[in-house]
């Protein structure tokens, strides 16, 4: 009878053990270091906007966006209405906060111990998402908005 006993707890231990090897290998195959992309689309008036002006002009928008100069522009009458402003100011406030969870986001948050490798591979994806974001900003939709407020 005890002989059988320490048999089953002996399966049971070594079922258990090969239990959590699999959950340690499943963990360490999952891809946590993806940082989400983010896509800093403007508001409907802006792409409606953009859509009228020369390609020129989308670039000299662009151009006196990241160069922080004032740019000779017409800009429609229809973003001085407040639903579009309030719409604009959603967008922007969005995009802050999609750009801020990348920025923060921390490994060491995560409660687990890492590997050096773990590591590299967050620093990395974190390093392309920003390089990612940088890109947007650059964008003529993103441009274009800032320029109306």
């Amino acid at each position: 009878q005890n002989q059988r006993n320490e048999q089953q707890t002996s399966a049971t231990r070594g079922i258990l053990d090969k239990l959590r090897e699999l959950e340690l290998r499943l963990v360490e195959s999952q891809d946590e270091a993806k940082l989400p992309d983010i896509a800093l689309d403007p508001v409907a008036e802006v792409s409606k906007w953009l859509e009228s002006l020369s390609e020129d002009d989308r670039k000299e928008v662009v151009e006196s966006q990241m160069k922080g100069k004032s740019i000779e522009i017409e800009i429609p009458e229809y973003f001085k209405e407040k639903q579009v402003l309030n719409s604009m100011l959603k967008r922007l406030k969005r995009w802050k906060d999609d750009i801020t969870s990348v920025v923060r986001k921390n490994r060491s948050s995560q409660g687990r111990s890492n590997t050096v490798q773990h590591e590299i591979k967050f620093w990395r994806a974190k390093m392309n998402s920003i390089d990612q974001i940088e890109g947007e900003l650059k964008t003529d939709g993103v441009c274009a908005s800032t320029l109306v407020l």
